[in-house]
């Protein structure tokens, strides 16, 4: 019987999933109706109730096929590793393989065969087949299936066409793939012909029916075709509520079909909205040898981050690794942090607030970080809050709101600079965003989520405007906003976030130009208010400084 916490989180990764697609599909556009039926085509294949296996049957059922079309999520970097860890099983059994790739145009077959070879080197090859103009998702996860192919001499099969060819058919697009898969097998009939092409197109009604349609017009045999699917949502729900979703690799969909779990909804749609920002993610798992995807891999990671901060501010090392991390992956983590008593009945409601809100935090009494996204920002913003709070302490109980208040923003100016260390080129919203914000909101009725932003950037702008009379001498004393430091939860997190990232962007700014030094930074990490000092004065001492 799940728990009410985890089947809240579940509920929560839910919604948070269908706002990550909201926002994907408002990026690419209104859904065609011919993309419509597709999709439905798709998702009609995907039951919630499969049977779990292990990937042993998967490899038993590939070694008695002809084909095997593993589908691909473009931005996901575990969806281009496990199609490599089955067919490596296969291949350590002595069977050739074909490696045929949705990632290259089949007019650009020659550049793949001379990289292959040794002819052209990364740069020529990308530039060769066009790469960032006809396919551009993140050559780092697909250069581990050329290097793959090239160290274990599998042919590498271009698959894709052209769009001024096919008109932008999807239907035409699976035409042309399945013409040469099928060509392959004719050629190579002992060799198994491996398929990455989207996980849409090798749902049963698309490649799949189209490779049987040319084999049985070309005279041939329909070909044994195995369709492996990979992280469905439908599937990962019907895991999820049945607590199988952390001990599944793998499910049996139907006759010759499967789906590979090795990510959740939320990650792979993350990892679309990261590539689309340009950010760098952590790895779920390390290189192709061990498929086991655990905490300790993202906690190895985070480690280095925090080694790299430390070395950069010299800060010493020692005593700066008893952390965990954990993901969104985890359903039951904070079941198990309540049996612990890890966490405080005060401090429950607002980290599952944050996790509610798509947020990643640091767990003081847990020493744990929990990444609600594996943006290396998120993670390095948290290894940044581990080691102030190992610097500096923790204030458990704030005495009163204004103090709450200035002592979060310090926090967060001292997580985004620690992040900026790791990414220079991260960036946040300053006062015209703000602005921007309020002038395209104004008169409009939002729903909760976006009336919480509105307000927290009119607090945002409040609080800089009296930073700014401040500085001119126009008001003297500090500000008493008793009702901005009053606010519900998500409005006090919101506005505290922004305007320490907004300070941690301006004091990174000054480190960099050399208007600060390291040590002088290192100082603000070690800052402590165990002993009563006020964060509202080092907060405006900094402001002071950067005028």
């Amino acid at each position: 019987m799940s728990s009410r916490a985890r089947a809240r989180l579940i509920e929560t990764q839910r919604r948070l999933v269908t706002e990550a697609k909201d926002e994907i599909f408002e990026a690419l556009g209104p859904m065609t109706p011919a993309l419509r039926t597709y999709y439905d085509e798709y998702q009609s294949n995907l039951p919630g109730i499969s049977r779990p296996i292990e990937t042993g049957v998967i490899v038993e059922a590939i070694n008695a096929a002809n084909i095997v079309l593993f589908g691909d999520y473009h931005t996901l970097r575990e969806s281009q590793k496990a199609p490599l860890r089955i067919l490596d099983r296969v291949r350590r059994a002595g069977r050739p393989i074909i490696f045929a790739t949705e990632v290259v145009q089949l007019i650009h077959q020659a550049s793949v065969d001379s990289y292959l070879a040794g002819d052209l080197s990364e740069e020529q090859f990308l530039e060769g087949v066009e790469y960032d103009r006809t396919w551009g998702f993140s050559w780092r996860n697909y250069k581990l299936q050329f290097e793959y192919a090239r160290e274990h001499g599998i042919q590498v099969l271009a698959v894709n066409s052209d769009p001024a060819v096919t008109r932008d058919s999807l239907g035409q697009r699976d035409a042309f793939a399945a013409m040469r898969i099928v060509e392959a097998h004719e050629r190579f009939p002992e060799a198994l012909i491996a398929v990455h092409f989207g996980d849409l197109h090798v749902a049963p009604n698309h490649i799949p029916r189209r490779i049987a349609e040319f084999a049985k017009g070309r005279g041939n045999a329909v070909p044994r075709q195995v369709i492996v699917f990979q992280n469905s949502e439908s599937v990962y729900w019907g895991l999820a509520e049945r607590e199988l979703e952390q001990k599944t690799q793998a499910v049996e969909v139907s006759e010759d079909v499967y789906c590979l779990i090795n990510s959740t909804p939320l990650v792979k749609f993350q990892s679309y909205l990261n590539w689309e920002l340009n950010l760098d993610e952590l790895e779920e798992s390390v290189g192709l040898d061990d498929p086991e995807i655990s905490s300790n891999v993202m906690t190895d990671q985070v480690h280095e981050i925090v080694r790299t901060i430390c070395r950069f501010l010299e800060i010493p090392e020692e005593g700066l690794d008893d952390f965990t991390v954990h993901t969104s992956r985890d359903l039951d983590f904070l079941d198990r942090l309540e049996a612990i008593g890890a966490i405080e009945a005060d401090d429950l409601e607002e980290f599952r607030a944050q996790v509610e809100h798509d947020e990643s935090f640091y767990l003081v009494d847990g020493k744990l970080i929990y990444l609600g996204n594996l943006s290396i920002d998120h993670a390095a913003e948290e290894a940044t809050h581990y080691i102030n709070t190992k610097l500096a302490g923790h204030v458990r109980t704030p005495p009163d709101t204004r103090f709450d208040f200035y002592y979060r923003t310090l926090k967060e100016t001292i997580g985004f600079l620690g992040s900026k260390i790791i990414h220079h080129k991260r960036s946040c919203y300053h006062r015209p965003e703000f602005e921007q914000l309020i002038a395209e909101t104004r008169g409009k009725r939002l729903d909760e989520r976006m009336t919480q932003i509105r307000q927290v950037a009119r607090d945002v702008l409040t609080h800089l405007d009296f930073e700014a009379s401040w500085l001119d001498g126009t008001v003297s004393g500090y500000p008493r906003f008793r009702s901005l430091y009053g606010r519900e939860l998500q409005i006090h997190i919101g506005t505290t976030h922004s305007l320490g990232y907004i300070l941690g962007d301006r004091i990174h700014g000054a480190l960099m130009d050399g208007q600060l030094s390291r040590l002088e930074v290192k100082t603000l990490f070690e800052e402590c208010f165990e002993d009563g000092k006020s964060p509202r004065e080092v907060y405006f001492n900094w402001i002071k400084f950067l005028r």
